[in-house]
């Protein structure tokens, strides 16, 4: 609802927009599916339920399924969040940086389609009466540690170079007003919530896969990861969408907007609008744009 309500029908057509209200209905089901399984083997403690595993199986399933699909949904659009910092003058070359970021996420589905199929198979011949065993099958599964070892790589290397490019476009392009130096300290809070974190949540499940330290661990730290995620890139866009409608605040934002300035550094005739998040930068002619007129920029 916030991201509706802090959005204009215009940015609705975004492919940031549409990509986030995806991530939101990926990341919800996940959360949905392991709070039902931890409801069915609470309940099922004390009983003598020897179809236990059975009645679990399509919630493991679409779990296992969801779980990393709504990963690669969200890296997807940390991704479309690299992209707009490539289009500033001396930014490296597109298709070196963005190449291998594109060849992990088709090795991710690929590995992701792989698991869940042979998962689905071999579950045709677990016993029925515990749940557990799931988990035991998937985690010995050498697509599992694939998948978490690709998405591992993925979200660091995307990390890496997000927090690169951002601190040489800062470096160069902004100016020590107060504005915008409470805004960058904003930007760094996102990239953290949005690339970092990932980072660490999935080394610590590949962690817990390897160690075979039970599944509601597993779970707790995948689902915690995935809405982590989310949270992040909606704060990410509301705070982007706000920002470029001139603030939500009142009067306050708006005069350290109209007083505050950027410049970008190129060679003054190829300057192109840039959204950072919220943080919108661009003159052709290379001069210093107000902010104001910068945040009525379209979004890209």
């Amino acid at each position: 609802m916030a991201l509706i309500y802090s959005s204009d029908p215009e940015k609705r057509k975004t492919l940031a927009f549409i990509s986030c209200v995806i991530a939101v209905a990926f990341g919800t089901v996940p959360s949905i599916l392991f709070l039902n399984i931890l409801i069915k083997n609470f309940t099922a403690i004390g009983t003598d339920n020897v179809n236990l595993a059975e009645e679990m199986k399509p919630y493991i399933l679409s779990l296992s399924f969801f779980s990393p699909w709504s990963s690669i949904c969200v890296d997807l659009i940390l991704l479309i969040r690299l992209i707009p910092l490539l289009r500033l003058p001396g930014a490296p070359n597109k298709t070196a940086l963005l190449g291998p970021l594109f060849l992990l996420k088709l090795g991710r589905v690929a590995a992701v389609s792989v698991f869940t199929f042979n998962l689905t198979k071999k579950s045709k011949t677990l016993l029925s009466d515990d749940p557990t065993q799931f988990y035991t099958v998937a985690s010995h599964m050498l697509e599992s540690k694939v998948v978490w070892c690709l998405q591992l790589a993925d979200n660091a290397l995307c990390s890496f170079f997000f927090l690169f490019l951002m601190q040489r476009t800062i470096s160069k392009t902004l100016r020590n007003t107060s504005g915008y130096v409470q805004r960058l300290r904003v930007l760094f809070l996102i990239a953290v919530s949005n690339f970092v974190f990932p980072v660490i949540f999935v080394a610590i499940e590949l962690i817990l896969v390897t160690r075979n330290l039970g599944y509601f661990a597993l779970g707790a730290i995948n689902i915690s990861r995935t809405n982590i995620e989310i949270i992040g890139i909606l704060f990410a866009t509301i705070w982007a969408s706000t920002r470029s409608n001139g603030g939500v605040t009142g009067s306050t934002d708006s005069k350290i907007d109209a007083d505050s300035s950027a410049v970008i550094a190129s060679d003054n005739t190829h300057s192109l609008p840039i959204e950072l998040s919220g943080l919108n930068m661009s003159k052709r002619d290379g001069s210093v744009a107000a902010a104001s007129e910068i945040l009525s920029t379209p979004e890209v």
